[in-house]
């Protein structure tokens, strides 16, 4: 059920990206924007990989006050190099909304752009990006349920998409289609 939860999250995030025809993020065009994994420097976005992406995530979440849950599911092996998580310790979180906007902040002054958002009833989602790479965020404080605040961020090269699509059609019950 784990691998069914990622995939499902990290697939819903690159087809929505490629299915709304945007540049996933990218501000480079031509050849070297649909590169993605390995070639992440070369697709327009610097240095950043999976490992950069998640340094920038935990350093604006630790300086926002936020601990990171020991609990969280660790990202598949095969996906690794195309998808990182970040979830917020429930337990260690105060004043989470705070928190979450002033992470949201430091992703900002780092470089990430927002590209949406929608804020109702306790619930903040946003989808920032930059070089190649989307990171979906979340805060829920609703419900008298502990507050929770997440980051998902997905390489949304060509390389990244096979293989979220590989990983679904694996899975029973799913089927893709290439954009």
């Amino acid at each position: 059920m784990r691998k069914a939860k990622w995939v499902a999250a990290a697939a819903g995030v690159v087809l929505l990206v490629s299915g709304c025809g945007s540049d996933g993020g990218s501000k480079e065009s031509g050849a070297n924007a649909d590169k993605g994994g390995a070639n992440a420097a070369e697709a327009g976005g610097g240095d950043l990989d999976a490992d950069a992406v998640r340094g920038e995530i935990e350093k604006a979440a630790t300086a926002a006050g936020l601990a990171e849950s020991s609990d969280a599911e660790p990202v598949e092996e095969v996906l690794r190099d195309c998808m990182v998580s970040w979830y917020a310790d429930p337990s260690k979180i105060e004043s989470g909304e705070k928190a979450y906007d002033d992470a949201i902040a430091t992703l900002n002054e780092a470089g990430w752009e927002e590209q949406q958002s929608q804020i109702e009833d306790g619930m903040k989602l946003r989808m920032l990006s930059k070089g190649g790479w989307n990171v979906n965020t979340s805060y829920s404080g609703e419900f008298d349920l502990p507050e929770t605040i997440y980051f998902v961020a997905t390489d949304t090269g060509e390389a990244c998409e096979k293989k979220f699509m590989e990983e679904m059609e694996e899975m029973e019950g799913w089927e893709t289609e290439s954009p």
